[in-house]
């Protein structure tokens, strides 16, 4: 199967079937971000944005949880394989030395084993893996929350702990999120200049759930809808000097139901990572809330 009547269209901004959030955030408009599209007769059968560095590296995405290729309708693997060699000999053309595609996992792309085998034959090189934790199915959240939560929150209850989510109004809980993690000795990354930033850009998208004993915060999260269809627990923590028990339990029953009320069809709880070995204490917790597991993976190649 040839690649007939398909032409590889390239913008600096992205594409309005974009299904991912901080692809609309990153560096939209500069020169440095391209989106390329794989079309025919004007319809859009695949996307791959990246942000071009000062290396010259096409990185898709950077300071972002992913990117990578993206289907928005069916094609073959013929036709997906040469979308990417067209994607390479163009980034070629600008002088691209190296290509980093950090792999959406398989909730987010349900072709993502197909186009990981893909690059892997075009001699990419996986770089990093991230295990992710996830909740599937939009009826089976709802099953949960009718099993689960009542036991849950009972125990909230009696030790007089009440738990919301809201839009997010002010920036204080994620000072509190980032100290409450170092004083466990906690890496603590998150960059609270370019949440409050997106949070301004899309209000809609981004939660806060908190966790109260009478009228003292003592537990804070993070959620942030990546796409529609999702939303991710990016980032949670406990105040250490509380004495609560079953916290995390009570945020991760209330990101349950966000997400019934969102409607979405699953739930990412994330990965449990070290710089050098699994998080297992992190994996054990979270098996409790997840029905299922993939692979984030980062794949990486020179191309010049």
């Amino acid at each position: 199967m040839s690649a007939q009547g398909y032409q590889l269209k390239k913008s600096h901004e992205s594409h309005p079937k974009r299904k991912y959030l901080f692809e609309d955030f990153i560096s939209e408009g500069d020169e440095n971000f391209l989106c390329f599209e794989w079309i025919k007769k004007d319809n859009c059968k695949v996307l791959l944005s990246v942000d071009i560095d000062s290396e010259n590296r096409a990185i898709s995405l950077p300071h972002s949880p992913f990117g990578g290729v993206i289907l928005l309708e069916e094609i073959s693997s013929e036709l997906l394989d040469r979308f990417l060699e067209r994607v390479i000999e163009n980034l070629q053309h600008k002088g691209v030395k190296n290509l980093e595609i950090i792999q959406a996992p398989k909730p987010y792309e349900p072709h993502a084993d197909l186009i990981g085998y893909l690059l892997h034959k075009k001699g990419f090189k996986v770089d990093r893996i991230l295990n992710h934790q996830f909740f599937v199915g939009k009826k089976k959240i709802k099953g949960w929350l009718k099993e689960k939560a009542p036991k849950i929150l009972k125990k909230a209850k009696n030790q007089g702990l009440k738990v919301n989510s809201s839009s997010i109004n002010n920036f204080d809980f994620l000072n509190k999120i980032a100290v409450w993690n170092k004083s466990r000795g906690y890496d603590e990354n998150l960059d609270q200049t370019q949440v409050i930033q997106q949070v301004s850009l899309f209000p809609d998208w981004y939660f806060e759930i908190s966790l109260y004993q009478q009228e003292r915060l003592v537990g804070s999260a993070l959620a942030v809808k990546l796409t529609e269809d999702s939303i991710y627990y990016y980032k949670s923590a406990i105040d250490p000097d509380a004495k609560i028990k079953h916290g995390g339990d009570i945020l991760v029953t209330q990101l349950f139901k966000l997400a019934a009320e969102l409607k979405v069809n699953f739930i990412d709880l994330g990965s449990s990572d070290r710089v050098t070995s699994a998080n297992h204490k992190l994996i054990f917790f979270k098996s409790r809330f997840s029905n299922d597991q993939y692979n984030k993976v980062t794949w990486s190649k020179d191309i010049l």
